[in-house]
C-alpha cells in the first residue's frame, strides 16, 4: 500500500490485489442479496457467505506493513455517522455514494487514520477496517 510521505496517516492507494478484491465486495453488495443487520432509519451492515470470504481476503491482503487486518465490516449510513476508532488504527474505504470527513476533510479511495472521524454523506456504502500493532 503506498503512503502519502507528506501526511504519514494517509495512505493513497490499495494494492492491486485489494482493489480487486473492494471491486467484488461492490458489485455482492450492488446486487442485493445480503442481509441487511441494523436499523432502516440510520444503517446497516452488509452480511453473506460470499461477502464474508472476500472480506476475509482483504483482511490478508491488508495484514502488511506491521499491522494486522481484523474487525472488517461493510456498512451502509444513510445520513453519514461517527466511526469509533477502538484500536487507534484503522482503514476507511468507500464503496458507493459521495462521503466526506467533518471539515470538508476528503475520504481517499483508502483512507488511514489514527482517530475518531465523522462522516459526512447521504447513503453511502464503506468498508471500515481495524488494524493493531503485530
Amino acid at each position: 500500500m503506498a503512503q502519502d510521505d507528506s501526511n504519514p496517516s494517509v495512505f493513497k492507494e490499495l494494492p492491486d490485489q485489494a482493489k480487486a478484491t473492494v471491486e467484488r465486495i461492490k458489485k455482492i453488495i450492488g446486487e442485493d442479496t445480503t442481509k441487511k443487520e441494523g436499523k432502516a432509519s440510520s444503517g446497516w451492515g452488509f452480511s453473506s457467505e460470499e461477502l464474508s470470504q472476500e472480506i476475509q481476503r482483504l483482511s490478508a491482503e491488508l495484514s502488511i506493513n506491521g499491522f494486522k487486518a481484523y474487525n472488517c465490516k461493510v456498512l451502509h449510513l444513510v445520513h453519514g455517522g461517527i466511526i469509533q476508532n477502538g484500536t487507534g488504527h484503522q482503514i476507511i474505504i468507500p464503496l458507493n455514494g459521495k462521503a466526506s470527513f467533518l471539515h470538508d476533510k476528503p475520504l481517499l479511495p483508502c483512507h488511514y487514520t489514527t482517530q475518531k472521524e465523522t462522516i459526512l454523506g447521504d447513503n453511502i456504502d464503506l468498508i471500515i477496517m481495524s488494524l493493531k500493532n503485530i
